[in-house]
């Protein structure tokens, strides 16, 4: 611990004691509330769970300057106080303030900071101090209030700051005009295959990266780059924070390259190869960046990195190669404060490796078995949760595993075929929510808290589930229906923050699927310009407003926004009842209840449903005649969706119309055909049989 920082925990100035109103109740149970954001002075209230007492200083608005500091209303009876603190670069110690001002960790046992006091509280644990003398960190503070002698009851409130400012550069994403029908979709082609692409929230910006040395860096509004930077060698990884002012790139020239503010040249870069300790290539073979821009992690064939997005020297660099083994490094993910990183290996002589580790020290290791399946570049491909609490894994022994971070035992395991490694996984931000890819197909875990078997297994097969022509939403992409494999590419899927929505790549046939979590099967398909090139990498973005594909033969980099879908169920429609012996008798009507679901991520939206009543007789589609039906046959709704993610079950009754019954008798099915336009565009198309034709049965 430096002295600064130690300075800054072991400074304190008692501020003057000022009266309040009320007193707080003693705690009568475990009440944890839930973590605040940053406050530059504490909020007292006699209510608890109004409460703030702690207060950070400008630190709080952005600012420079800690003063930490505590506040608390008076008590109705004497309680114990405990203050803690934990740093995120070593997040499995907790340290206690004594009353002495100095610190005890929590191995030695835990310790009050004040005992037997009513208050009320106004203490300054220090004033001024710049938190860039302090260690690039999050720093979480937590303050523990029990009845005097137990821990029984308490209450417990926290709150935190990172000493790693963001950059100035950045204002968040302007919110866009209401759409108007016209969703985008943009294209750019290098020639070479793309090994890596990542996209911002609304698509703010992308970068992507590939066999030619080159970073591309795009922009929403353009198909062109905004820039290109070229390494020292082919690019294999990269990936962009949320808001889409940092990013960063990994290249077989061994270096992590870091770039800010749109700024076309690296703000630093770090050269893996002097890690070496021969003069063999060090090619670094993954990055990722943490949400806010704050944290970059790499892995070389050897060594995992960890890096402020200040650079210097790195936070954390660890050899992690196996002497007896020739398994390199090949993945990494991060928690969102890097707390937590967890690191996937090749294939090695005896298997590979998951490794948990914290930027302080190794805290597990999973050795996975080598069963044969799979190439030897196949690579492990790992996946934490934001917390860093919740880990998963694919890898060559055909097996997604799924752990809590405190034991290096799967809490379970799913085999998804004979002889198939799991070739690409993701996890939800919370972790309850996971995709994988292998033996061609999608396996999708809508609940990872227990053992158990995907919630849905998607095999490729995509048929938009209507009698009718799919509509063509975006230009030259035409979502023909078909049987097409998921790609067994390391990065064809990605899942949105809340888990949502997520996409998969086909590596055979060129296409894209964008799936949300309430259907088994896609909602939309996205094609590359050329059907025999294959999807090397996708990815969506954190919102789920936006997709972007690479490719592997032409190096297609193609971005779309994703447009809103309407999809419809009819639990139980009608019957048509009809004598073998017509009579020219009105027959059919009857209300049918309609389920459908709007799914629109993005922009805010005017929609127009469209629903209408078709026949159907030998293979063909046509609007029941007038002169032998009557009644209702087509409706027009209209819904005003607001700015972001809407996803919404709702239900229309629908009269059906009455028809004579040697019209009727004619009818396979009457279909109920559903499209949904906004500004008179087609956005989505489907249908399901609402009424039954059912022969000799007599009357309605």
């Amino acid at each position: 611990m430096s002295r600064t920082f130690f300075v800054f925990f072991v400074t304190l100035f008692l501020f003057p004691i000022i009266s309040y109103a009320k007193d707080i109740p003693l705690p009568t149970k475990a009440q944890v509330f839930p973590s605040y954001k940053a406050v530059i002075q504490p909020v007292t209230n006699p209510d608890p769970s109004l409460s703030k007492p702690i207060g950070i200083g400008s630190v709080a608005s952005n600012g420079d300057i800690l003063n930490l500091e505590i506040g608390l209303s008076k008590f109705a009876r004497p309680v114990d106080i405990y203050l803690a603190v934990q740093i995120s670069t070593n997040p499995d110690q907790i340290f206690f303030l004594k009353p002495n001002n100095t610190f005890q960790p929590i191995s030695k046992g835990w310790v009050t900071w004040r005992s037997n006091i009513n208050g009320p509280t106004a203490n300054s644990l220090f004033k001024g101090l710049s938190i860039s003398k302090l260690p690039p960190a999050v720093y979480n503070f937590y303050l523990l209030v029990t009845p005097v002698g137990t821990l029984d009851q308490f209450y417990l409130w926290s709150t935190s700051f990172c000493s790693v400012p963001k950059p100035s550069c950045c204002p968040p994403i302007a919110l866009e005009p209401q759409a108007q029908g016209n969703y985008r979709s943009m294209s750019y082609k290098s020639l070479y295959s793309i090994s890596s692409v990542a996209i911002a929230d609304r698509g703010w910006r992308a970068v992507a990266g590939g066999q030619d040395y080159k970073v591309y860096f795009f922009k929403r509004s353009q198909a062109q780059p905004l820039f290109t930077f070229t390494t020292g060698g082919q690019v294999t990884s990269v990936d962009i924070s949320n808001n889409g002012c940092s990013f960063v790139a990994g290249s077989k020239d061994g270096s992590i390259y870091f770039f800010e503010c749109g700024e076309p040249s690296p703000v630093w870069s770090y050269d893996t190869k002097k890690d070496m300790s021969t003069a063999a290539t060090s090619p670094v073979n993954d990055v990722v960046i943490s949400p806010d821009g704050r944290w970059i992690s790499a892995v070389s064939r050897t060594h995992v990195y960890l890096f402020s997005r200040l650079g210097g020297k790195p936070i954390l660099k660890k050899d992690l190669s196996n002497k007896t083994d020739s398994a390199f490094l090949s993945t990494v993910d991060i928690a969102h404060n890097a707390s937590y990183l967890v690191v996937g290996t090749g294939k090695g002589s005896s298997g590979a490796r998951v490794i948990f580790l914290s930027p302080k020290k190794i805290l597990w290791n999973f050795h996975v078995n080598d069963l044969g399946w799979g190439s030897p570049g196949d690579t492990y491909p790992v996946a934490i949760s934001a917390d860093g609490r919740k880990i998963a894994a694919g890898g060559c022994d055909n097996k997604i595993k799924f752990w809590k971070s405190s034991s290096s035992t799967p809490q379970w395991e799913y085999q998804i075929a004979s002889q198939s490694p799991v070739y690409s996984i993701d996890l939800s931000d919370d972790g309850s929510s996971l995709i994988a890819t292998g033996n061609s197909k999608l396996f999708y875990f809508r609940d990872t808290s227990s053992n158990q078997k995907p919630s849905f297994i998607y095999d490729g097969n995509y048929s938009p589930g209507t009698y009718f022509d799919f509509p063509t939403v975006y230009p030259e992409n035409n979502n023909v229906p078909g049987n097409y494999g998921i790609g067994n590419y390391l990065n064809a899927v990605d899942m949105t923050s809340d888990g949502n929505y997520f996409v998969a790549g086909d590596y055979v046939y060129g296409h894209a699927f964008s799936f949300c979590k309430r259907f088994k099967n896609p909602f939309r398909m996205y094609d590359l310009d050329n059907d025999n090139d294959s999807v090397s990498a996708v990815d969506i973005s954190p919102d789920g407003s936006w997709i972007i594909m690479g490719s592997c033969f032409e190096g297609e980099m193609l971005r779309f926004e994703v447009a809103p879908a309407e999809l419809i169920e009819i639990p139980t429609p009608v019957t048509y009842q009809v004598p073998y012996q017509t009579v020219n008798k009105l027959i059919g009507g009857g209300k049918v209840d309609v389920n459908y679901t709007i799914i629109k991520p993005g922009r805010a939206t005017k929609l127009d449903q469209h629903w209408s009543v078709w026949a159907y007789q030998g293979g063909s589609l046509f609007p029941p005649n007038k002169f032998t039906c009557q009644g209702q046959m087509s409706w027009n709704f209209q819904l005003n969706l607001p700015d972001g993610n809407v996803i919404q079950k709702k239900n229309h009754t629908i009269t059906m119309p009455q028809c004579m019954d040697s019209s009727v008798s004619s009818y396979g099915a009457f279909i109920l055909h559903t499209e949904l336009f906004g500004s008179g565009n087609e956005l989505y198309d489907d249908s399901g049989i609402i009424a039954s034709i059912k022969l000799g049965t007599g009357g309605n």
